[in-house]
């Protein structure tokens, strides 16, 4: 495994780039944002931003070097990636936001915006070239560390559920707990499931797996989420399985980089096939 290279883009110049390669936006949920009103201050701007960008390895001779250009372009238009954000402070719209890239020669392009003061934008852009990488490692080195959750697995039926709602995560909402019936057998594993459900949560996040079809449609599957308990506790994966009989099972699964990682290699392979 090796990077064949990397560079880190701040808005500013991830405008200036994209506008001179003529590439309207990247994949998300990575975000752009546009620097000046006329053409007369975006070319300012370039200007004054063109040494830095020369001193960071961006351009070399006026021009944005190759391995970079090939880069965004793949983040532009994939054909099948993976996609991830998490939260540092749960209840607040700033994320990490991350989109890796399978393309030819067994490569990953990797693009990872940090949060910016901006809660709906992202950061700085990181973008890495990898080779001979798999990859969920790819994908794992995005996330925080964080030991297993301490409790579980927990496995709770829908039929032990009332109504619909279950815990899931997503950008525009957060943990919404199930609410459970009373007397049923499985009244301790929801007692459970709901005690890890409500406790703090210092991070969150979400992974899904997506596919561009010969008429450029997107394939999608459902996401991952994934939680960290404060300490003592831990993380947690967070997904909906099947019972023997096909009847729903909210799952609450210890999570380490193993279960993660055959998480995202699972995604893979079902939108491969979707």
């Amino acid at each position: 495994m090796s990077v064949l290279g990397r560079w880190q883009l701040p808005p500013v110049h991830l405008d200036i780039v994209l506008k001179y390669l003529r590439i309207d936006g990247l994949t998300l949920p990575i975000s752009t944002r546009s620097f000046g009103h006329t053409a007369d201050q975006f070319s300012a701007i370039g200007k004054a931003e063109l040494p830095i960008m020369e001193a960071n390895g961006v351009v070399a001779d006026d021009e944005v070097v190759p391995p970079l250009v090939d880069a965004l372009r793949t983040l532009a238009t994939p054909y099948l990636w993976v996609d991830s954000m998490w939260f540092p402070e749960p209840g607040s719209d700033h994320c990490w936001r991350t989109v890796a890239v399978f393309t030819e020669g067994n490569r990953i392009v990797l693009g990872v915006q940090a949060p910016s003061e901006d809660p709906q934008r992202g950061g700085l852009l990181t973008v890495e070239v990898h080779q001979n990488a798999p990859l969920p490692a790819v994908v794992l080195g995005t996330l925080p560390p964080a030991k297993p959750g301490g409790h579980g697995p927990i496995r709770v039926p829908h039929s032990s559920m009332q109504g619909d709602q279950v815990e899931d995560y997503d950008p525009a909402s957060m943990m919404e707990t199930a609410t459970r019936k009373r007397g049923s057998s499985g009244d301790q594993q929801v007692e459970l499931y709901e005690k890890i459900g409500k406790a703090q949560h210092v991070r969150i996040g979400q992974i899904a797996a997506n596919m561009r079809d010969q008429h450029g449609r997107r394939r999608r599957t459902p996401v991952v989420s994934w939680f960290d308990n404060a300490e003592p506790d831990g993380r947690y994966l967070n997904r909906v399985e099947r019972a023997s009989t096909g009847e729903p099972l909210y799952a609450l699964l210890p999570a380490d980089a193993g279960l993660i990682g055959n998480e995202i290699n699972s995604l893979v392979n079902q939108v491969r096939q979707s």
